[in-house]
């Protein structure tokens, strides 16, 4: 049996989904996630999944210095935020500095801001909760 092997390229278009998905109005990162998502918390899943990828992307010549210094903004900003609300996504300025961060990285990585792709990933429905009688 043969291990396959990394695929930067693939790797390159989760990244850029993921900030696809950060760079997207509100309505859309809504309307593109489950509905039984918590969609503030999967925007930065989503990154925080394929930021790990970035030194295989950039060992590949995919992203260069200016592109990784977006993103590293990008990353830095979304570890600092403390409001993970709908009201948050819709209304914080916060939450729009992440917006035009990611879609400034965007521009750096030669990337247009959609359609999003997200096929990549999966998502699982988790069972309700039992409340105790």
């Amino acid at each position: 049996m043969t291990t396959p092997q990394p695929d930067p390229k693939q790797f390159w278009r989760m990244l850029v989904s993921s900030v696809q998905l950060l760079a997207a109005d509100y309505e859309e990162q809504v309307a593109t996630l489950p509905d039984f998502v918590h969609v503030p918390d999967e925007l930065a899943l989503n990154f925080d999944d394929v930021w790990v990828l970035v030194p295989q992307i950039r060992a590949a010549g995919l992203l260069d210095e200016s592109a990784a210094a977006q993103l590293e903004e990008l990353h830095q900003s979304l570890g600092g935020l403390a409001d993970w609300t709908l009201d948050a996504l819709r209304n914080d300025p916060r939450w729009a500095t992440i917006r035009e961060q990611a879609r400034a990285a965007l521009a750096a990585m030669h990337e247009p801001r959609g359609p999003i792709d997200l096929s990549w990933g999966s998502y699982v429905a988790g069972k309700p909760s039992e409340q105790p009688g």
